[in-house]
Protein backbone atom coordinates (compact mmCIF):
# COMPACT_ATOMS: atom_id res chain seq x y z
CA UNK A 1 0.00 0.00 0.00
CA UNK A 2 1.85 3.20 -1.03
CA UNK A 3 1.61 5.71 1.17
CA UNK A 4 -1.00 8.75 2.03
CA UNK A 5 1.04 12.36 0.80
CA UNK A 6 -0.37 15.27 1.88
CA UNK A 7 -1.76 17.96 -1.15
CA UNK A 8 -0.20 20.60 0.24
CA UNK A 9 2.14 23.20 -1.58
CA UNK A 10 5.77 21.90 -1.53
CA UNK A 11 8.91 22.99 -2.11
CA UNK A 12 10.32 23.38 -5.61
CA UNK A 13 12.55 21.20 -7.05
CA UNK A 14 15.83 22.89 -6.53
CA UNK A 15 15.06 23.23 -2.96
CA UNK A 16 14.10 19.94 -1.74
CA UNK A 17 17.12 18.12 -3.11
CA UNK A 18 19.63 20.59 -5.20
CA UNK A 19 21.92 20.87 -1.85
CA UNK A 20 21.48 17.50 -0.60
CA UNK A 21 23.02 16.18 -4.19
CA UNK A 22 26.16 18.82 -3.85
CA UNK A 23 26.49 17.70 0.00
CA UNK A 24 26.05 13.61 -0.99
CA UNK A 25 28.54 14.77 -3.72
CA UNK A 26 30.66 15.72 -0.44
CA UNK A 27 29.98 12.53 0.98
CA UNK A 28 31.34 10.60 -1.71
CA UNK A 29 34.53 12.75 -2.20
CA UNK A 30 35.63 12.40 1.96
CA UNK A 31 34.95 8.39 1.29
CA UNK A 32 38.10 9.10 -1.02
CA UNK A 33 39.82 10.47 1.44
CA UNK A 34 39.01 7.51 4.26
CA UNK A 35 39.96 4.76 1.37
CA UNK A 36 43.55 6.73 1.17
CA UNK A 37 43.94 6.84 4.77
CA UNK A 38 43.16 3.27 5.15
CA UNK A 39 45.92 2.43 2.66
CA UNK A 40 48.43 4.60 4.36
CA UNK A 41 47.63 3.58 7.59
CA UNK A 42 47.76 -0.59 6.65
CA UNK A 43 51.45 -0.15 4.72
CA UNK A 44 52.90 2.39 7.64
CA UNK A 45 51.52 0.76 10.80
CA UNK A 46 52.20 -3.04 9.85
CA UNK A 47 53.17 -3.37 13.57
CA UNK A 48 50.18 -2.04 15.47
CA UNK A 49 48.18 -4.50 17.74
CA UNK A 50 46.17 -7.13 15.51
CA UNK A 51 42.65 -5.43 17.39
CA UNK A 52 43.66 -1.63 16.33
CA UNK A 53 44.24 -3.29 12.56
CA UNK A 54 40.60 -4.66 12.62
CA UNK A 55 39.08 -1.81 14.54
CA UNK A 56 40.22 0.45 11.50
CA UNK A 57 39.12 -2.20 8.70
CA UNK A 58 36.09 -2.36 10.41
CA UNK A 59 35.20 1.12 9.94
CA UNK A 60 36.65 1.14 6.69
CA UNK A 61 34.05 -1.51 5.58
CA UNK A 62 30.74 -0.07 7.44
CA UNK A 63 31.76 3.33 5.48
CA UNK A 64 31.93 1.08 2.25
CA UNK A 65 28.38 -0.18 3.20
CA UNK A 66 27.32 3.32 4.11
CA UNK A 67 28.79 4.90 1.04
CA UNK A 68 27.04 2.03 -1.24
CA UNK A 69 23.51 3.06 0.49
CA UNK A 70 23.89 7.00 -0.13
CA UNK A 71 24.76 5.05 -3.98
CA UNK A 72 21.53 3.64 -3.78
CA UNK A 73 19.34 6.50 -2.53
CA UNK A 74 21.11 9.10 -4.88
CA UNK A 75 19.92 6.81 -7.67
CA UNK A 76 16.20 6.82 -6.44
CA UNK A 77 16.22 10.72 -6.40
CA UNK A 78 17.61 11.39 -9.01
CA UNK A 79 16.96 8.63 -11.49
CA UNK A 80 13.28 6.89 -10.84
CA UNK A 81 11.61 9.17 -9.44
CA UNK A 82 13.21 12.90 -10.68
CA UNK A 83 9.75 13.41 -12.66
CA UNK A 84 7.57 12.92 -10.17
CA UNK A 85 8.12 15.68 -7.29
CA UNK A 86 5.34 13.67 -4.67
CA UNK A 87 7.66 10.70 -5.55
CA UNK A 88 10.56 12.38 -3.77
CA UNK A 89 8.98 13.23 -0.18
CA UNK A 90 8.63 9.03 0.08
CA UNK A 91 11.68 7.73 2.40
CA UNK A 92 13.61 5.46 0.68
CA UNK A 93 14.56 2.22 2.97
CA UNK A 94 18.63 3.10 1.88
CA UNK A 95 18.17 6.69 3.81
CA UNK A 96 17.08 4.26 7.00
CA UNK A 97 19.69 2.11 6.74
CA UNK A 98 22.40 4.87 5.76
CA UNK A 99 21.85 6.71 8.87
CA UNK A 100 21.60 3.81 10.99
CA UNK A 101 25.26 2.83 9.77
CA UNK A 102 26.40 6.58 10.40
CA UNK A 103 24.48 6.53 13.97
CA UNK A 104 26.94 2.80 14.66
CA UNK A 105 29.72 4.58 12.95
CA UNK A 106 29.67 7.49 15.17
CA UNK A 107 29.45 5.74 18.36
CA UNK A 108 32.59 3.53 17.48
CA UNK A 109 34.68 6.50 16.55
CA UNK A 110 33.64 8.29 20.21
CA UNK A 111 34.26 5.05 21.74
CA UNK A 112 37.68 5.21 20.92
CA UNK A 113 38.41 8.32 21.73
CA UNK A 114 36.75 7.86 24.80
CA UNK A 115 39.45 5.22 25.40
CA UNK A 116 42.02 7.49 24.78
CA UNK A 117 40.89 9.44 27.31
CA UNK A 118 40.35 6.82 29.70
CA UNK A 119 44.40 5.56 28.92
CA UNK A 120 45.64 9.29 29.24
CA UNK A 121 43.40 9.87 32.94
CA UNK A 122 45.46 6.67 34.12
CA UNK A 123 42.22 4.92 33.88
CA UNK A 124 39.91 7.51 36.09
CA UNK A 125 36.56 5.81 35.41
CA UNK A 126 34.56 9.15 36.57
CA UNK A 127 36.28 11.14 34.35
CA UNK A 128 34.84 8.82 31.65
CA UNK A 129 31.84 8.03 32.76
CA UNK A 130 29.66 11.31 32.13
CA UNK A 131 30.42 11.28 28.28
CA UNK A 132 30.29 7.82 28.06
CA UNK A 133 26.36 8.09 29.64
CA UNK A 134 25.75 11.15 27.59
CA UNK A 135 27.22 8.81 24.10
CA UNK A 136 24.19 6.20 25.20
CA UNK A 137 22.20 8.75 25.34
CA UNK A 138 22.68 10.35 22.00
CA UNK A 139 22.94 6.85 20.37
CA UNK A 140 19.71 5.92 21.60
CA UNK A 141 18.25 9.15 20.35
CA UNK A 142 19.26 9.17 17.29
CA UNK A 143 18.28 5.26 16.91
CA UNK A 144 14.53 6.21 18.13
CA UNK A 145 14.05 9.09 15.81
CA UNK A 146 15.19 6.76 13.35
CA UNK A 147 12.15 4.05 14.14
CA UNK A 148 9.71 5.94 13.29
CA UNK A 149 10.78 6.67 9.79
CA UNK A 150 9.68 3.06 8.12
CA UNK A 151 5.99 4.10 10.16
CA UNK A 152 5.63 7.66 8.80
CA UNK A 153 6.85 6.59 5.45
CA UNK A 154 7.09 10.38 4.00
CA UNK A 155 9.53 13.56 5.01
CA UNK A 156 6.40 15.96 5.79
CA UNK A 157 4.88 13.27 7.97
CA UNK A 158 8.25 12.74 9.57
CA UNK A 159 9.83 16.30 10.08
CA UNK A 160 6.17 17.58 11.24
CA UNK A 161 6.04 14.20 13.51
CA UNK A 162 7.17 16.60 17.49
CA UNK A 163 8.76 13.27 18.91
CA UNK A 164 11.07 13.09 16.06
CA UNK A 165 11.72 16.21 15.77
CA UNK A 166 12.72 16.38 19.32
CA UNK A 167 15.04 13.29 19.25
CA UNK A 168 16.75 14.25 16.51
CA UNK A 169 17.46 17.49 18.47
CA UNK A 170 18.41 16.08 21.77
CA UNK A 171 20.70 13.42 19.30
CA UNK A 172 22.80 15.77 17.31
CA UNK A 173 22.84 18.45 20.57
CA UNK A 174 24.43 15.77 22.89
CA UNK A 175 27.10 14.12 20.15
CA UNK A 176 28.63 18.02 20.11
CA UNK A 177 28.44 18.14 23.91
CA UNK A 178 30.78 15.04 23.68
CA UNK A 179 32.67 15.80 21.03
CA UNK A 180 33.34 18.95 23.24
CA UNK A 181 33.43 17.15 26.50
CA UNK A 182 36.33 14.82 25.18
CA UNK A 183 38.31 17.90 23.50
CA UNK A 184 38.28 19.66 26.85
CA UNK A 185 39.24 17.00 28.96
CA UNK A 186 42.19 15.91 26.51
CA UNK A 187 43.53 19.22 26.27
CA UNK A 188 43.32 19.29 30.18
CA UNK A 189 45.33 16.25 30.63
CA UNK A 190 47.67 17.05 27.82
CA UNK A 191 48.60 20.15 29.42
CA UNK A 192 48.48 19.08 32.89
CA UNK A 193 51.38 16.25 31.24
CA UNK A 194 53.01 19.17 29.44
CA UNK A 195 53.73 20.92 33.04
CA UNK A 196 55.46 17.86 34.42
CA UNK A 197 57.83 16.64 31.58
CA UNK A 198 58.53 19.94 29.94
CA UNK A 199 61.28 18.29 27.87
CA UNK A 200 58.05 16.41 25.67
CA UNK A 201 56.66 20.19 25.34
CA UNK A 202 57.08 19.63 21.78
CA UNK A 203 55.05 15.86 20.94
CA UNK A 204 52.33 17.65 23.25
CA UNK A 205 51.79 20.49 22.01
CA UNK A 206 51.66 18.93 18.49
CA UNK A 207 49.22 16.36 20.16
CA UNK A 208 47.12 19.35 21.40
CA UNK A 209 46.60 20.89 18.30
CA UNK A 210 45.47 17.41 16.55
CA UNK A 211 43.42 16.81 19.17
CA UNK A 212 41.36 20.71 18.51
CA UNK A 213 41.41 20.03 14.67
CA UNK A 214 40.00 16.80 14.66
CA UNK A 215 37.58 17.73 17.87
CA UNK A 216 36.25 20.71 16.28
CA UNK A 217 35.48 19.15 12.59
CA UNK A 218 33.11 17.09 14.22
CA UNK A 219 31.68 19.66 16.51
CA UNK A 220 30.92 21.94 13.62
CA UNK A 221 29.45 18.84 11.79
CA UNK A 222 26.73 18.73 13.72
CA UNK A 223 25.83 22.22 14.68
CA UNK A 224 25.70 22.39 10.79
CA UNK A 225 22.97 19.46 10.75
CA UNK A 226 21.27 21.22 14.08
CA UNK A 227 20.96 24.57 11.71
CA UNK A 228 19.63 22.98 8.62
CA UNK A 229 16.39 20.80 10.34
CA UNK A 230 16.02 23.89 12.41
CA UNK A 231 16.00 26.44 9.06
CA UNK A 232 15.76 23.81 6.32
CA UNK A 233 13.24 20.92 7.54
CA UNK A 234 11.25 20.64 4.36
CA UNK A 235 14.41 20.15 2.01
CA UNK A 236 16.55 16.72 1.83
CA UNK A 237 19.72 19.34 3.02
CA UNK A 238 19.75 18.53 6.62
CA UNK A 239 19.69 14.39 5.82
CA UNK A 240 22.26 14.43 3.39
CA UNK A 241 24.56 16.72 5.42
CA UNK A 242 23.85 13.48 8.19
CA UNK A 243 24.99 11.36 5.73
CA UNK A 244 29.02 13.56 6.29
CA UNK A 245 28.70 13.07 9.26
CA UNK A 246 30.35 9.47 9.73
CA UNK A 247 32.92 10.27 6.81
CA UNK A 248 33.85 13.17 9.32
CA UNK A 249 34.14 10.74 12.05
CA UNK A 250 35.66 8.45 9.98
CA UNK A 251 38.62 10.88 8.87
CA UNK A 252 39.25 12.43 12.15
CA UNK A 253 39.77 8.69 13.75
CA UNK A 254 41.95 7.32 10.47
CA UNK A 255 43.42 10.76 10.82
CA UNK A 256 44.54 10.65 14.36
CA UNK A 257 46.31 7.58 13.86
CA UNK A 258 48.25 8.51 10.63
CA UNK A 259 49.71 11.09 12.70
CA UNK A 260 51.37 9.12 14.82
CA UNK A 261 54.53 8.59 11.89
CA UNK A 262 54.83 12.85 12.36
CA UNK A 263 54.18 12.50 16.01
CA UNK A 264 57.70 10.20 16.15
CA UNK A 265 59.41 12.87 14.19
CA UNK A 266 58.71 15.26 16.81
CA UNK A 267 59.52 13.01 19.26
CA UNK A 268 63.30 12.72 17.67
CA UNK A 269 63.23 16.11 17.48
CA UNK A 270 62.86 16.60 21.71
CA UNK A 271 65.47 13.78 22.23
CA UNK A 272 67.95 15.22 20.03
CA UNK A 273 67.76 18.64 22.38
CA UNK A 274 66.98 16.42 25.73
CA UNK A 275 66.03 13.07 26.86
CA UNK A 276 64.18 10.22 24.56
CA UNK A 277 60.09 10.44 24.55
CA UNK A 278 58.65 6.91 23.36
CA UNK A 279 55.30 5.78 21.58
CA UNK A 280 55.74 2.32 22.87
CA UNK A 281 54.71 0.89 26.54
CA UNK A 282 58.56 -0.70 27.16
CA UNK A 283 59.79 0.29 30.65
CA UNK A 284 62.15 3.21 31.51
CA UNK A 285 65.60 1.46 32.40
CA UNK A 286 68.18 4.42 32.57
CA UNK A 287 69.85 4.25 35.89
CA UNK A 288 69.05 8.06 35.99
CA UNK A 289 65.54 6.91 36.79
CA UNK A 290 64.88 10.02 34.56
CA UNK A 291 60.52 10.03 33.79
CA UNK A 292 59.55 9.27 30.33
CA UNK A 293 56.74 10.51 28.95
CA UNK A 294 54.61 7.20 27.72
CA UNK A 295 52.89 8.75 25.32
CA UNK A 296 50.96 5.64 24.01
CA UNK A 297 48.14 5.83 26.55
CA UNK A 298 46.66 8.34 23.72
CA UNK A 299 49.22 8.34 20.00
CA UNK A 300 48.99 4.68 20.25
Amino acid sequence: MQPIIPLLPQPSLQYQVGAALMLVCVTFMLFGTLTTQAYFYAHTYKSDHYALRIFVAGIWVLEIIHTAFCLHFVYVYFVLDLDDPLELLIIPWSIGGSLLLELGIIGICQGFYLLRLWRLSNRNLIVVGIPSILLLAHLAGGFASLAYMPILKTWPAFNAHRASQILIYVSLSLSAFVDTQLVVLVIFYLRKHMARFRRSRGTLQTLTFLTVGTGAITIIGSLSVILLFAFMHNSLTYGAMMQIMSKLYGNSVFGFLNARQHLRSCMQADAAESVPVRLTDAQNRSDDKEQVYRSDVYAK
